[in-house]
């Protein structure tokens, strides 16, 4: 979902600098909308409680930017910053895994 929704965000931002509004970017950017949000829908079947689906999927998306800006763009993060990542990374492991089962 992660690389779906980031492909979506760019084809969408290139759609935006386009002086046509219906251009292939734009239609091309709702089309990743569109198979994000069918990987959530079956995602969500699975019975995993919304907010944990939400965390995992926006730490993935955090985790590919990170990664991906660092071999496209030769960006780097800071020490704090990679330090920050990782408890953000060890939250969501922990929250992912302490599921109870209960759905309410």
């Amino acid at each position: 979902m992660a690389f779906t929704e980031i492909s979506a965000q760019f084809l969408l931002k290139k759609g935006a600098d386009h002086k046509s509004h219906l251009n292939i970017y734009f239609i091309l950017g709702l089309l990743a909308i569109l198979i994000t949000y069918i990987f959530l829908y079956f995602v969500m079947r699975t019975g995993k409680h919304i907010s944990i689906i939400h965390a995992i999927h926006h730490t993935s998306i955090a985790i590919v930017i990170a990664i991906g800006s660092f071999f496209l763009f030769s960006q780097k993060l800071e020490p704090l910053q990679i330090f920050a990542l990782s408890l953000v990374i060890s939250g969501t492991f922990i929250l992912a895994t302490s599921d109870n089962g209960h759905h309410h």
